[in-house]
């Protein structure tokens, strides 16, 4: 298990790896105990993948995933990653779209609960009124990453 941290435009970026799939991405955190110091390839390549998004030269990531998370999280993550880039929808749009519709409370926990922001484009999830909502790095990084694909 290995972690490598960078700097971006948009703060600290931790990576975590576990055997050959990317686990997580922390927002202004330091590395876990758990996890070794090491550059891998795989780490190297999704901090050149996230670069190229934040440079708005990359709008999708193609990078093997395995988030922690439950079962109705992850049915959450892999729907937000269908909304296109550019786009936002509501907490309660994507409820629906998870079969969920009344559920929406617990949409919004599990998009909070995004273990990849970024790559997992949870910013493009939104409260009322297209409303800045809960994101690991907080308003001011969702505020970026909207600007990187226009979203305003």
């Amino acid at each position: 298990m290995f972690a490598f941290e960078y700097d971006t435009s948009i703060g600290k970026i931790t990576l975590y790896q576990k055997e050959d799939e990317l686990v997580r991405l922390a927002l202004n955190s330091g590395i876990d105990e758990d996890f070794e110091i090491a550059e891998t390839p795989l780490i190297k390549e999704a901090y050149r993948q996230i670069s190229e998004y934040l440079d708005g030269k990359r709008e999708a990531f193609s990078l093997p995933l395995n988030p922690y998370g439950a079962l109705f999280s992850k049915k959450v993550w892999r729907e937000i990653c269908n909304v296109e880039y550019g786009t936002t929808i509501s907490y309660k749009e994507l409820a629906v779209r998870v079969h969920a519709r009344y559920a929406y409370r617990a949409v919004l926990i599990g998009v909070t609960k995004n273990q990849l922001p970024i790559i997992i484009p949870c910013h493009r999830i939104t409260g009322v009124d297209c409303a800045l909502c809960a994101f690991p790095g907080g308003k001011e990084a969702v505020a970026k990453l909207r600007k990187i694909e226009s979203c305003y």
